[in-house]
């Protein structure tokens, strides 16, 4: 697996699976560790109706020999309440979260990792069903968790922030939202400055960079905005010299500023860039050039060109 050899793990962990189901008894709990790594291997190969039968066995397993408060337990959980989600049930997972986490936090030493895991999961689960203020309050309190044992600039802690960000920010609630966003942009400067430039640190710079700009957008604070998308391209050009998600997303970054800021001229030319782009890189592009079509239309509404900004407005919805 860690090879990338995903398929050849996944063949591997299901043959040792089958041989213990024929070999060992129903309830022997050495049968658990196989059907939970068996049910992972099978969600991350996007198979999880599969992922969701091997973690109903392996819950059924742990609950029939272990105690109920055994943190095996809240890890099946979790895993079912995944699989569950991806296929569509999130309501069904969601009433799974509150065992799983219960069962963490009341062990002597609580795994504070998994325990954060279980609780970002939690967070992004209630997301999924419109609730927005459950999952601030739970992504929140992984957030908590993963920064007493995780460095300033790890994964996790950069997500977690960038997702109460987006929380923040369709609450309304955008000063919120920009601190939280200029906490992960000085994490990810710490690093660059610790690690050094690349395409994929530029990468994940950008996504904040992007999203720090569109709030200040909605700030009405536009000016400010214009520094950032400018910076946003001179370091994105640096790694992205051809046709690239990051390029259009920084072009279409700056066309909206301007266009904000009434400067159409300035602003169309770079929007079209950025639909080239994306109309590059189809489908992958179809969001990018989306935005880039909605600003190409806001500018012919400018200039009073209604024919053009109909036919924008088509692209941007059809995107």
């Amino acid at each position: 697996r860690d090879l990338g050899k995903l398929d050849e793990a996944t063949a591997l962990i299901r043959h040792i699976v089958e041989v213990q189901r024929r070999t060992l008894a129903a309830d022997d709990p050495g049968r658990g560790s196989p059907l939970f790594n068996l049910s992972t291997f099978q969600a991350e190969n996007g198979d999880h109706a599969a992922a969701l039968e091997t973690a109903d066995e392996l819950l059924a397993l742990r609950r029939k020999v272990l105690p109920p408060t055994h943190a095996d337990i809240a890890r099946a959980l979790g895993r079912k309440a995944q699989s569950l989600q991806e296929v569509g049930r999130a309501a069904e997972a969601l009433a799974l979260r509150p065992e799983a986490v219960a069962i963490l936090r009341a062990q002597a030493q609580p795994d504070q990792s998994q325990l954060a895991q279980e609780l970002n999961n939690w967070g992004v689960n209630c997301y999924r069903l419109g609730d927005l203020d459950g999952a601030a309050q739970h992504i929140a309190e992984a957030l908590a968790l993963w920064q007493t044992i995780l460095p300033t600039d790890h994964t996790f802690v950069l997500t977690a922030r960038g997702s109460l960000a987006a929380l923040a920010t369709n609450r309304g609630r955008l000063a919120d939202g920009e601190a939280q966003l200029r906490l992960v942009l000085a994490a990810r400067a710490t690093a660059t400055a610790r690690d050094g430039d690349s395409m994929q640190s530029t990468s994940g710079w950008l996504f904040s960079q992007s999203a720090l700009i569109a709030n200040l957008r909605y700030q009405g604070r536009a000016a400010e905005a214009l520094d950032l998308a400018h910076a946003a391209i001179a370091r994105v050009d640096q790694f992205y010299p051809m046709p690239a998600i990051e390029r259009s997303t920084a072009r279409g970054d700056l066309a909206a500023v301007l266009a904000d800021l009434g400067d159409c001229a300035q602003a169309e030319p770079i929007a079209q860039s950025a639909l080239a782009d994306a109309r590059a890189l189809a489908p992958a592009g179809l969001l990018e050039g989306a935005h880039a079509s909605q600003i190409l239309g806001v500018c012919a509404l400018a200039r009073k060109d209604f024919a053009a900004a109909q036919t924008a407005f088509r692209d941007a919805v059809a995107g």
